[in-house]
Order: structure tokens, then sequence, then C-alpha cells
């Protein structure tokens, strides 16, 4: 595996992890951390809640404690600071993100305990990302892919033709896990990429098939069933191209 350059780095409003990002939902961004940037992770950086939040999760998607009972039906994760600070995260799998959902003080507003206060959320359908929150990540994630994958894609492509016959893995703007493998046989040049699902978005795909396949014409671009010899699996999908070298 290649080393990730944008690991443990905050960067449109995430702050990008090994296998997920950290996200604040726009409500709690404002209404409880009073952030107008809606990027917590820069204009809030030395709140003791984004602290911990950054500590706790960068590492481990979730914890040992959660805020229970929900009707989301959805693991919201306990986050402590101290004797007062209190969030709620919830690893959203599907899209790769653990986000903060809500934050409060303990005795927040002389009501006792945060968590009546999580669960008061939770009961009006205000605790869990909304649709704007959605736009908001994967206006980020096409942002971060446009900059990082004519590069990133390029420097895995040459580390591949430096190890003929051999997987190499990377991941492309802390998003889309992907592996190339190239082939060399007589004047032909096999090039072979797996792409893992989780962070591909159908505006990302073309972009990365370009970056790696430039001068290939569509009816070059067939898929795969394999890569370097073992089969894909199920959440991963695969191209390939043979090219007469120069």
């Amino acid at each position: 595996m290649r080393p990730n350059p944008l690991l443990h780095q905050a960067i449109d409003g995430s702050y990008l992890c090994a296998d997920y990002e950290l996200r604040v939902t726009r409500r709690c961004c404002t209404e409880e951390l009073g952030c107008e940037q809606l990027d917590p992770f820069t204009h809030r950086a030395s709140h003791e809640i984004i602290r911990a939040f950054i500590n706790r999760r960068k590492d481990s998607p979730d914890n040992t404690r959660q805020v229970t009972p929900l009707s989301t039906g959805r693991p919201v994760y306990r986050l402590a600071y101290g004797d007062r600070h209190r969030g709620a995260t919830w690893h959203d799998e599907a899209h790769g993100v653990v986000w903060l959902l809500a934050y409060a003080q303990h005795e927040f507003k002389g009501e006792g305990d945060a968590f009546p206060y999580f669960k008061d959320l939770d009961s009006n359908h205000h605790l869990l990302p909304t649709a704007q929150d959605y736009e908001d990540l994967f206006h980020a994630q096409a942002s971060r892919l446009a900059h990082a994958v004519p590069a990133e894609c390029t420097e895995l492509l040459s580390s591949a033709r430096a190890t003929p016959g051999s997987e190499v893995n990377g991941v492309i703007a802390s998003q889309v896990h992907l592996s190339c493998c190239v082939e060399v046989s007589d004047s032909l040049e096999e090039t072979t990429i797996a792409i893992k699902y989780q962070g591909l978005t159908p505006e990302s795909l073309p972009i990365i098939l370009a970056s790696f396949f430039p001068d290939a014409a569509s009816d070059d671009l067939e898929h795969a069933d394999n890569i370097a010899g073992r089969e894909l699996s199920l959440d991963e999908i695969a191209y390939r191209v043979i090219i007469e070298k120069d």
C-alpha cells in the first residue's frame, strides 16, 4: 500500500483518516459549535470536542458505549472530553464517514446530562445528517478527487510499471481504494486497475479511468474479472487495457 499524502489532514470540512473521514453535521456546526465556516477542523480546531473527535475517532470509528435508546436504530456512540464536554458520533459505513452529530455540556442548560438532549434531537428527527450534509460531503469528495486524481493515479501507475506483474495498492484523495497491475509480454503492455465501490461515484469513475488510460479509445477498455492473478472481491470493479509498446 502506497502512503496516503492526505492522511490525518483537514480539508474541505473533513478530517481524513485511513479508511474513512470525520465530518460534523451542519446543525451541530452552527447551533452547537458556533462555526459559521462549516469547517470546524480549521475554525474550531481548539474546541475540546473537536480535539476529542479527532483523537478518539481517527483510528477507531466507534466506541463501547452507545447513546440509547434512540428511535433511529443507528448505533450512536458517546464521545467525552473531561467532566463537561459530550458528543454523539455515528459511523456511516455506507459513505465512509464518522459524523459528529451533536455536542453539549454536562448540565446543559441546567437540565442535567447532555444525553437527554441528544435523545430529544433524535425524537424530533434532528440528530442524523440531512440531505444538505450529504450534498456537502459529495461536493467535498468530488473536489478532492478532481485535484488529486491525475497526479496520484500517475504515481500509482509508475509504481506498477516498476514492478511488472505485481499488484500495487493505493488510496486516491483519501477516498477511493484501488489496485493497479502492469504486465508486459513481448511488445504488449496490459494494465489492469481494480477499484473499490466505497467512495466511488459516477462522476469520479471517468476521471480515474482517463487518468490511468489517457490514450485509450472507449472500445480499448474492457471489464476484467481478476487482477495480478487474484479474483476480484464483491466490492470491486476492474478495467483492463492492452496496448502495443513503442
